[in-house]
């Protein structure tokens, strides 16, 4: 079994984005190729960077913005570092290049909840 994968850079643009407009979110792609004992083909299984898969990227970005379920990251600290928000998403941006991070503590905050930080 071989196992291959590697990203694309899928740039947000407009007004909706704020501090993220310009930015660039990658779009993670792969394949498996399965082989016998005796090294025969026999299967392949992809995940290729249509225009589709963009579309639904850049949809989810704008939704985490728009919800107020993700916090951006100066990146000063560097990747990783604690920044204090209680966001479900954190931002990092280093360069144009954008890391989305999942905060495990907030993974059952809703918008509008009293255990998120954006809620009232």
């Amino acid at each position: 079994m071989i196992e291959f994968a590697w990203s694309e850079d899928v740039e947000l643009k407009g007004r909706a984005f704020g501090k993220l407009t310009n930015t660039l979110l990658p779009l993670y792609c792969g394949g498996t190729l399965v082989f016998d004992g005796n090294g025969n083909f026999l299967h392949l299984a992809m995940v290729l960077p249509t225009k589709d898969r963009r579309k639904a990227l850049v949809q989810y970005a704008r939704y985490l913005i728009r919800s107020g379920s993700m916090g951006v990251s100066d990146g000063i600290r560097g990747l990783g570092a604690p920044d204090g928000g209680n966001f479900r998403i954190r931002a990092t941006i280093e360069g144009r290049r954008l890391r989305l991070q999942r905060n495990a503590a907030m993974r059952h905050a809703r918008p509008n909840n009293d255990h998120y930080a954006g809620g009232h």
